[in-house]
């Protein structure tokens, strides 16, 4: 009850897209100029409601009961959920997008339905919008269509996804013109000149950071404890405590 009856708004930063703070924006304004408590319940509706969307796409109960509701189950369990969940950052709004659009693109795939892909791109553009991780799944599913004939044939000619990528482009507008007069609004804006610079390096330390970064996430932190004394190769520091090492605090 504390933690919803206290907004903590922490990291609404501008380095990210616009799409949550707008939702923001539009809810404080839409209610009347209430304080920010109001908007402190978006994440936990997107939660719920992409719950009920897995169900929806798995066609709970009639087709494979347990699957769907497996998948439902281990998407609102997952580690940090509840800890972003209690929060209004941006990684539910992620998180909503992302399953939604990527059960779409699967399930069109397989089932080779130009309709499902369509509106998964048109959820990939929502995944953009909410945080530039989107533009690398956004990538990778591109790829993936590219690379199946039965999707190319069902994308093929643009005219169907052509209005989508139309308003996503004028979506970024905004978030565009902001940028180029205040390209610093943030300390952390500097990520993509950083990997620029220093490719190399970042390419060869990718590999160890990915593993320890999902260790963090599913594992004791006590366990899952590494160290760089010289920023090029990582230590490792964590100690075994038993069984509960194999357990995220969260």
């Amino acid at each position: 009850w504390t933690c919803f009856h206290n907004p903590a708004l922490a990291y609404a930063h501008l380095d990210y897209p616009l799409l949550v703070p707008l939702l923001h924006a539009l809810t404080y304004g839409a209610l009347g100029h209430v304080n920010e408590f109001v908007t402190k319940f978006w994440n936990q509706w997107m939660l719920l409601l992409l719950a009920w969307a897995v169900l929806g796409a798995g066609r709970f109960p009639e087709k494979r009961p347990w699957l769907a509701g497996s998948v439902a189950v281990a998407i609102v369990l997952l580690p940090m959920t509840r800890a972003y969940a209690l929060t209004e950052v941006a990684t539910i709004p992620m998180l909503f997008y992302t399953v939604l659009s990527s059960l779409q693109l699967a399930i069109g795939m397989v089932e080779k339905q130009a309709g499902r892909l369509q509106l998964g791109l048109l959820l990939l553009i929502a995944t953009v919008m909410v945080k530039f991780e989107g533009m690398m799944l956004l990538g990778l599913w591109v790829v993936l269509l590219a690379l199946d004939r039965d999707s190319r044939a069902a994308l093929w000619p643009l005219r169907g996804i052509g209005w989508a990528g139309l308003l996503g482009l004028a979506a970024w507008l905004p978030y565009v013109v902001f940028r180029l007069n205040h390209p610093v609004p943030h300390p952390e804006s500097g990520w993509a000149s950083q990997l620029f610079t220093n490719a190399g390096t970042v390419f060869y330390m990718a590999p160890m950071t990915w593993v320890a970064w999902m260790a963090r996430r599913f594992l004791n932190n006590d366990f899952a404890a590494w160290n760089s004394p010289d920023n090029q190769h990582a230590v490792w520091q964590g100690h075994w405590v038993g069984w509960p090492s194999l357990v995220d605090e969260w």
